[in-house]
């Protein structure tokens, strides 16, 4: 079967990197019983090379990032084609990866992992269309690269997938959809999670995000808003970076940033979930949402935009509420208030969100399958 060439730019030790994807698919191709061993392989003095050159670029008001050229997949291909060598008899994983694929040269099987394609991703996400428009050419030309060398291709989101197929060509026999799990250890959750049981005196929101604008905080504090207009007392937990006057408002009960990869603030973290009653999160961009994860592991429904890969995190009224993107704070609340009003629906909500996370959300299904399909 041979050993795993991890191949990324992210550090795969590094908790946050990627919300966490990058280390979580790493650690778990670690935990293995087959004595199969994980090398880790970057783009060295090229993506170091990379970085300063996109520095020097950033100093005279140039904001290019020269890592997604052709030119730079060319240079990186050529520097791994010869680092892969020296590994006789292994399987590459390659994640987020697709400006180091494009011009790599070798015999070996590729498995690779992204969140989401270039094209899905530029239809959601403002910070592709301020690309300049030659670059977004040679990222999507890379991409297409990439997604043809693959011998399989693992992605989150029946979104991703369709792009995969539609605006790549690329053969559904070579595409596995497969959910993120959570960024938090299986031992942890398991030692702070509580069965939910629905809100009586006072109605618990949790949105965790460090972008607020564009994750929605200030549509989550509106709905919060309308609530207690309604007359349901609501109290909004807050965790990453609220701004200040959010923070003064009554009803928001703001934990600060919190950094999962301290042992102490990774409990209040876990804390906040298991006082939650709704996860809410009116992102207006989403490949997948790992937090979507975290929050079902520990029962918690979530609430968010059917945007990007979203619709492959929450089933609309069975583990959670999904509404059309642009829909108004009042327009939660009306899907809200069934749950909040009676008990055994929102029980049912709160069993199949921990259900679909015991299901599907396990980073050990992609050890599984990422060995599978090594062999």
């Amino acid at each position: 079967m041979g050993n795993i060439i991890y191949i990324t730019h992210y550090d795969p030790d590094d908790e946050r990197s990627l919300s966490g994807t990058i280390h979580s698919v790493y650690r778990e191709l670690k935990v293995n019983k087959l004595g199969i061993s994980v090398y880790h392989i970057d783009g060295g003095l090229v993506e170091k090379s990379g970085q300063l050159l996109n520095r020097l670029l950033r100093s005279i008001g140039i904001a290019v990032d020269c890592r997604f050229t052709t030119l730079f997949a060319m240079i990186v291909g050529l520097y791994l084609s010869f680092r892969v060598m020296f590994f006789p008899h292994a399987t590459i994983v390659a994640i987020v990866a697709s400006h180091y694929i494009p011009f790599l040269i070798t015999n070996k099987k590729i498995i690779y992992i992204s969140d989401a394609t270039f094209r899905a991703s530029s239809e959601i996400y403002s910070y592709i269309a301020d690309m300049p428009k030659w670059q977004q050419t040679q990222c999507d030309q890379n991409e297409a690269r990439t997604l043809r060398k693959s011998h399989f291709i693992l992605l989150p989101s029946k979104w991703a997938a369709d792009s995969a197929k539609q605006h790549y060509g690329i053969s559904p026999e070579k595409i596995f959809q497969i959910s993120f799990g959570p960024n938090i250890p299986i031992d942890v959750i398991e030692k702070y999670f509580v069965p939910k049981t629905a809100p009586t005196e006072e109605v618990r929101f949790l949105f965790v995000s460090a972008d607020w604008k564009r994750k929605g905080g200030d549509i989550a504090v509106e709905i919060c808003r309308r609530l207690e207009q309604n007359g349901i007392k609501t109290r909004l937990i807050t965790i990453g970076k609220t701004p200040e006057h959010i923070t003064k408002i009554d009803f928001v009960d703001d934990r600060g940033f919190l950094f999962k990869s301290d042992k102490n603030q990774l409990a209040e973290i876990c804390l906040a979930y298991q006082e939650a009653h709704f996860f809410i999160l009116p992102t207006k961009a989403e490949a997948f949402g790992i937090v979507f994860s975290e929050a079902k592991a520990f029962g918690v429904p979530c609430i968010a935009y059917d945007v990007g890969g979203t619709a492959s995190a929450i089933a609309h009224e069975e583990n959670g509420l999904l509404l059309p993107l642009g829909a108004q704070p009042e327009r939660f609340v009306e899907a809200l208030m069934p749950f909040i009003e009676s008990s055994a629906r929102y029980d049912e909500l709160s069993k199949n969100s921990r259900q679909a996370y015991i299901d599907k959300a396990q980073w050990s299904n992609w050890r599984a399958l990422i060995i599978k399909l090594m062999d």
